[in-house]
Formats: C-alpha cells, structure tokens, sequence
C-alpha cells in the first residue's frame, strides 16, 4: 500500500516540479528518487519513468534509506549527473509515506512522531543553466560529515 501511495505522490510532484520548469517529460535527462518508504523492485524510479512518461533512455536512480536528510545526497548525484555533462536537466524527487509504518499508542515518542512525520513529495528540476524568466534557487556547493562514533 506504501508502495503504491509513494508513487503516485511522486509522479504528482514530478509533474508540478515540469511544469514549474516549464519542461517537458522529453527534455529530462535523468530521474534521482529518494525514500524510505519500502523496497521495491524494480525501484521507485521506474514507476516515475512510465508514470511522467520520461524518456526510454532517461538515467533512473533510486537512493533507499537516507531518511531526513535525503535531499542533500539527491542533490549532490543531481549536480554529478549535470557536471559531467550527462544531461541537460534532472529531476529530483524525495517523497515519504510515513503512514504506511506508523502505529499509535500513548508513548510520548510515538506520539511526537505522529506530529511530526506525514506523507509527502517535494519535487525540483535541477539544470545547469538557469532561464531567465524561471523560478530559480542557485545552489553552489554542500558538505556532509558522517560521524559513525558513539552518539
């Protein structure tokens, strides 16, 4: 049920994310999918692809598992894929069906998380160069540290 939920919010903000572009489907030259709500095979992506009606030969990637901070990761494959000259334009999607492994009971923990997680999808376009006349936010560089000691 995850599953299927997570698609069809992702392919809704893929959709709004073109149109704010002002692209088509065809002008998308790879797709980078973040979540944590479930495994699928094949991945996410692919149902992204056939949903947007992306490409043939659009590059999918699907990135499993990176929780609230997948949009940094997703971002930075995005940046990789228009560095080296791969694509002109990437679509980012990260979306999270939170609902579908959520249980309520009186724990305040569990009920922090109840107020805090939902379901959802964000999506943008990354491209190289900006038009003009489009919404933008220019992005020039990030960094992460992973900290593997004790908390």
């Amino acid at each position: 049920m995850g599953s299927m939920r997570s698609s069809r919010l992702a392919i809704q903000a893929g959709e709004r994310a073109l149109v704010n572009a002002g692209l088509e489907p065809d002008q998308i030259g790879a797709v980078v999918v973040s979540t944590c709500t479930g495994y699928l095979c094949p991945g996410l992506a692919g149902y992204v692809v056939q949903g947007l009606g992306l490409r043939a030969d659009v590059k999918a990637f699907d990135l499993v598992g990176q929780g609230c901070a997948a949009a940094l990761p997703n971002f930075s494959l995005g940046r990789a894929l228009l560095g080296s000259g791969a694509c002109e334009h990437v679509l980012s999607i990260c979306v999270e069906v939170s609902s579908a492994a959520m249980y309520l009971d009186n724990d305040p923990g569990v009920l922090i998380s109840a107020c805090l997680f939902g379901d959802g999808a964000g999506a943008a376009v990354l491209s190289g160069q900006a038009k003009p006349e489009a919404r933008r936010v220019q992005w020039t560089d990030s960094a992460s540290l992973i900290e593997p000691g004790p908390a």
